[in-house]
Formats: structure tokens, C-alpha cells, sequence
């Protein structure tokens, strides 16, 4: 491959990069939607893999209210080889990594919990759920995230409890 190829390879990947970064930080400031009636039961179960070894997962997503464009996802899932229910995020890019995450659910003792991993489709955390989490939660407890923005600026993500409960019912 000639330099010149190479050259041109590594511009149209450093631009790709760059809009990418502008339309991640577009999509983490434009705020989610307020919640709707709809929004009260949005908790899905989803279940991937194959005949008897599916993996289900309970989860509920936000979106921007100007782009549409999803912001937070949160899951629980029981794993399989200890069977304890984990907690996972999916956020937007343009997150503060140092910052963390601080997560509370319901008047529960709030957790901070560590980014594990970004990709082009957001920075994932996961945690284990404690009992107490999980039974605030069945009773219809809000799960509070908070994050800080490449400005620093804290952002806080309200993802509605109702419908976990029914939702859970079905991983088990």
C-alpha cells in the first residue's frame, strides 16, 4: 500500500472519529424525554442464544427527547454460573470516565461503580444487585443514574420502576 493510501486512511479515520465524537456529545446534552404513561411499564424482557441456554435480560431504555437517539439502557439479568441478579448500563460517549458512575435505586445506599469498557456504541458498567436493590425494584423504585459530561456537568438519567416487577418475573 502506497504512503499516500496510508495517509488518506488514517484522515478519513481520524475524521470519522471526530464526527462521531460531535454527535456523541450532541446526543449526551440533548436530555431525555419526561416521563410518559407509556414509560411506566417499559421495562422488556429480552432473550437471546440459542434452544436452552437462553440468556434473558429485563431492560429499559431512554432516549433523547430532541434526537431520539438512545441515551441510557439499563439491564438485569440473573448470571447463569451464580445465579445473582447484575445490574448492566449502557451510556452515551462523552462521558467523564474519572467520574464514574454514581447509581442509587430507590432510597437504597447509592453505589459508585467504575466504566468498564467504551465502544462505538457507548461505555458499559455493570454491578451485582443486592436483594434489597432488587426488592425496591419489584416494588416499583426508581433506579437513578449520574454521570458527569466532558464538561464535567453532572447529568442524571431517572429510569421508572414500574413494570420491573413483571418484567423480573419472566427472567426467573
Amino acid at each position: 500500500m502506497s504512503v499516500w493510501k496510508k495517509l488518506v486512511g488514517s484522515v478519513v479515520f481520524v475524521a470519522m472519529v471526530g464526527v462521531a465524537f460531535a454527535f456523541a456529545v450532541i446526543w449526551f446534552q440533548s436530555g431525555s424525554a419526561p416521563p410518559s404513561e407509556s414509560a411506566k411499564a417499559n421495562w422488556q424482557v429480552d432473550c437471546r442464544g440459542p434452544q436452552g441456554s437462553l440468556n434473558c435480560v429485563a431492560t429499559q431504555s431512554l432516549y433523547g427527547k430532541t434526537t431520539g437517539r438512545r441515551l441510557l439502557s439499563a439491564g438485569v439479568r440473573v448470571a447463569p454460573e451464580t445465579k445473582q441478579p447484575v445490574l448492566l448500563l449502557r451510556l452515551p460517549l462523552g462521558v467523564y470516565l474519572p467520574g464514574g458512575i454514581l447509581l442509587r435505586i430507590g432510597d437504597q445506599p447509592e453505589k459508585r461503580l467504575a466504566v468498564e469498557t467504551c465502544t462505538e456504541n457507548g461505555c458499559a458498567a455493570k454491578t451485582a444487585v443486592t436483594k434489597d436493590e432488587i426488592a425496591a425494584l419489584l416494588r416499583g423504585a426508581n433506579l437513578v443514574v449520574s454521570v458527569r459530561d466532558e464538561k464535567r456537568k453532572t447529568v442524571t438519567f431517572q429510569i421508572l420502576g414500574g413494570g420491573f416487577d413483571k418484567a423480573y418475573t419472566r427472567l426467573n
